[in-house]
């Protein structure tokens, strides 16, 4: 049954940011009670990201108002086509496996500072947990996995913080230090000379 608040999916969002910004719109403080309600279908996963299309898919889809391929599309297994080579003569896995998962993806929430500190809505995409991209499409810096507000890792309630503050204050920092570096490479390269 549907859950009485939904946060609808923004484009690129990750679905443990849906679930995350749904908690919240019920006035929770974490999505903890929206995974328990899983539970009766079964184990649910560590990290929901990497949840398969299973009865607990199904029924996650449901309580948040998606089809199960909306829900999908919210995963990791929006990439498994592209991450699994197969035989020209089969079908792209419509999953990705669980080699794949750990091998491509990162199971803790990464951030672009910039995108946090711009964004109307505080989400995580789900391409920023692709291993091999360790910094943001759009505005080329790093992206993060510590807040300066909260240790070691982000929590729902940094990542759901109206107040972004302290992402534009890591965001300058991270700038400065990409041009400390960049300073440094070419003082380093003319000295060579």
């Amino acid at each position: 049954s549907l859950l009485p608040a939904r946060a609808p999916p923004v484009a690129g969002e990750s679905l443990l940011s849906v679930v995350r910004r749904t908690a919240h719109a019920m006035g929770y403080d974490s999505p903890k009670r929206i995974v328990a309600l899983l539970r009766e279908a079964g184990k649910v996963p560590r990290w929901l990201n990497a949840i398969e299309d299973t009865e607990m898919a199904h029924r996650l889809a449901e309580m948040l108002g998606l089809t199960t391929s909306e829900l999908t599309q919210l995963t990791i297994h929006r990439y498994s086509g592209s991450l699994i080579a197969t035989p020209t003569t089969q079908s792209p896995p419509a999953h990705c496996d669980r080699l794949s998962c750990q091998q491509y993806f990162v199971s803790y929430p990464r951030v672009c500072p910039s995108c946090l500190s711009e964004s109307a809505i505080p989400t995580d995409r789900i391409l920023w947990s692709f291993r091999p991209v360790p910094i943001c499409i759009h505005h080329g810096v790093p992206l993060v996995s510590l807040c300066p507000g909260c240790s070691p890792r982000h929590t729902d309630a940094c990542l759901l913080n109206a107040d972004r503050g302290n992402w534009r204050v890591l965001e300058q920092d991270l700038a400065d230090r990409l041009a400390e570096k960049s300073v440094m490479m070419m003082m380093k390269r003319i000295a060579t000379r």
